[in-house]
C-alpha cells in the first residue's frame, strides 16, 4: 500500500501553529510549539524546541505495522528560515512504531522571528520477495511441441529431485502418476527434470504436478 502524508490547507494552518515564531525584531527569535499532530494513514508529525532553544525539530511517527521512505519534505511559506524553501529528498526509511527526526529549521537571521509550513510525501518501502529454496516452472518446447518442467536449487547444499507426480493430465504423452528419479542439483544450479508432450499433437493439453526432494547423498 502506498502510504502519502500531505500536510495542507487547514491542517497546514495547524503545522504553522506548531512550527511558526513570531519574535520581536528586538529580540532572538522564540518558537512556538504546538500539540503533536496526527496526520493521515498512521503518519503523526509535530515540532519540539531544538537544545540551542531558538530552531524548531520537525518529527515524524510511522503508526503503520510496515516500513515507509520518507520521498519528500517541502518547507513553504517561509519567512526568515536557514533551510531552502523547497522540495527535498531527505532519503529516510521509518520503519514500524519508529520516530524520526526530519529536519531543524531555525532562523536565518537569529534577531527576528521565523515562520514556515510544511508538508510531507511518504511512500511504502518495497521489498523484494525471496525466492523459494526450491523454485520449479514450466516452459514450452522450442518446437511448441510440449512443456519442459524445470527445477532450480536456491538453497546452500546439494539437493535432489527424488520424485515428480503428474496428475489432473488431459491429452499427455503418458500416465498420470509418481515416477521415481535421482536429478542431482548443485546450490544455484537449473536443470530440466522432464519434458511433457501431448499424446494428440495439435489439440490442447494441460496437467499439474507436485515433487519430493531429498538431500544429495
Amino acid at each position: 500500500m502506498t502510504l502519502r502524508a500531505t500536510i495542507g490547507g487547514m491542517a497546514a494552518c495547524w503545522l504553522l501553529a506548531g512550527c511558526a515564531a513570531h519574535a520581536p525584531a528586538s529580540g532572538p527569535a522564540t518558537p512556538y510549539h504546538g500539540p503533536v499532530m496526527p496526520g493521515r494513514e498512521g503518519v503523526t508529525t509535530w515540532t519540539d524546541r531544538d537544545v540551542d532553544g531558538r530552531s524548531s525539530n520537525i518529527h515524524l511517527r510511522n503508526n503503520g505495522d510496515a516500513p515507509l521512505r520518507i520521498t519528500s519534505v517541502e518547507l513553504y511559506n517561509c519567512v526568515n528560515v536557514n533551510q531552502p524553501c523547497l522540495p527535498m529528498d531527505p532519503r529516510i526509511t521509518v520503519g514500524p512504531g519508529q520516530q524520526v527526526t526530519v529536519m531543524t529549521v531555525g532562523p536565518a537571521d537569529p534577531q527576528f522571528g521565523y515562520s514556515f509550513q510544511v508538508r510531507f510525501h511518504t511512500d511504502a518501502v518495497r521489498t523484494a520477495r525471496a525466492p523459494d529454496p526450491i523454485e520449479t516452472w514450466t516452459e514450452p518446447e522450442r518446437n511448441g511441441d510440449g512443456f519442459r518442467i524445470l527445477f532450480r536449487n536456491n538453497t546452500s547444499v546439494p539437493i535432489r529431485i527424488a520424485s515428480l507426480e503428474l496428475y489432473d493430465c488431459e491429452n499427455v504423452n503418458e500416465e498420470c502418476g509418481t515416477t521415481v528419479l535421482d536429478v542431482p542439483l548443485a546450490p544455484g544450479q537449473s536443470a530440466i527434470v522432464k519434458t511433457v508432450r501431448p499424446r494428440l499433437p495439435g489439440y490442447e493439453s494441460r496437467f499439474r504436478y507436485r515433487f519430493r526432494t531429498a538431500r544429495a547423498s
